[in-house]
């Protein structure tokens, strides 16, 4: 996956590109703080929104004058780096990571947004699926979310239903077993 500088909209308008997909011209829409991915890997354009933090790495990332058209290139060269999984585990060796993969970030981030409450539908353009059956493959629940969800059963039992009325005429005493 190559992005090219003139493929991210850091501005505060929107701005049209016109690429090759599947035999036929389109013309994509790079709305403020999103990048253009010109051939994902279903072969369709596709933009994706930048949070504040992204468009801050953004910013610094395109401040460079470097010497290439695109945002990730060896410094050497300035060709595009094109196996993103590749220059990764370089990433992770050198900085002394194991066992983690550039497609593990995508099944946190799958994960992270079901968390914080995102809709299925939204996660599944998010992640560029074509359907949500595939995102949710995507998805997993956390340990502390876990934790949690039985929290949340315990808090529900802690509620008090000593007393309680079960019609307008009488009261009934119930005790919850804990």
């Amino acid at each position: 996956m190559t992005i090219k500088r003139c493929e991210v909209n850091l501005g505060p308008n929107s701005f049209f590109v016109k690429v090759r997909s599947k035999g036929q011209d389109v013309k994509v829409e790079v709305r403020p703080n999103h990048i253009l991915i010109p051939k994902s890997k279903n072969g369709k354009p596709r933009t994706v929104p930048l949070s504040n933090i992204a468009r801050g790495v953004f910013v610094d990332l395109l401040a460079d004058e470097a010497n290439s058209e695109y945002v990730f290139a060896n410094p050497v060269t300035g060709r595009p780096y094109t196996n993103v999984g590749k220059a990764f585990a370089a990433a992770c060796k050198e900085a002394g990571i194991e066992d983690l993969t550039f497609h593990d970030l995508r099944h946190t981030f799958a994960s992270r947004l079901r968390e914080a409450g995102v809709d299925a539908i939204t996660r599944r353009d998010l992640l560029g699926h074509s359907t949500v059956e595939m995102s949710d493959d995507y998805t997993h629940s956390s340990a502390e979310s876990r934790l949690r969800a039985v929290e949340s059963i315990a808090d529900y039992r802690k509620q008090d239903y000593s007393n309680f009325t079960t019609n307008g005429d009488s009261t009934s005493s119930m005790r919850i077993a804990s």
